[in-house]
């Protein structure tokens, strides 16, 4: 409620329905973490969400959490920056350090996207498609900016980008994981 996000999602061209599956796709994933599939079965079988939103999933399509996904990722700049704006402001949080740090997670099968490469997984999964997650907090853990990386990026390259992209005070202080400094 605090952090207005159904009027955030309205603001960025979302109407109420959409806005509705938006949020439960989401809330759903932090419920039960899974794919659409999995959301989709927890929304119109295992949940009364529909209900504290005000509306029926019952006879939810599956491709409309898909299209959410979509929805999201469209606006995803828009969101984040909207977003930590509001929590700056309700929490009276201060840019003095930033995180950063870059992680993967690997696909079994054979997903379709220009940013899915085989790579060095964490997991050791080398035979399986890699996608990158690049996430700056700040100070007190507060997600800033996320980007989506290719799943074989080397860890360094990032970090050009991230500081170009910062807009962070002078004198932020930067802290990241030996695996992305460099010279």
């Amino acid at each position: 409620v605090q952090l207005q996000f159904p009027e955030l999602l309205t603001s960025v061209g979302l109407n109420q329905k959409q806005v509705n599956i938006a949020l439960a796709s989401i809330i759903s994933r932090l419920i039960v973490p899974g794919s659409e599939l999995r959301a989709h079965r927890y929304l119109t079988q295992e949940s009364a969400l529909d209900e504290i939103i005000g509306t029926e999933f019952s006879n939810l399509d599956l491709k409309q959490l898909y299209l959410a996904s979509d929805w999201l990722m469209e606006h995803k700049d828009a969101i984040e920056k909207s977003l930590y704006l509001r929590e700056k402001e309700l929490f009276n949080l201060e840019e003095v350090i930033t995180l950063f740090d870059i992680t993967n997670t690997y696909f079994e099968g054979h997903p379709e996207h220009s940013k899915i490469k085989l790579g060095r997984s964490k997991e050791k999964r080398s035979d399986c498609g890699l996608i990158s997650l690049g996430l700056l907090l700040d100070g007190s853990g507060f997600p800033k900016k996320s980007q989506i990386l290719p799943g074989n990026i080397s860890e360094p390259s990032t970090l050009k980008n991230m500081l170009a992209t910062l807009d962070s005070k002078k004198g932020t202080t930067i802290i990241m994981d030996a695996g992305i400094a460099t010279k």
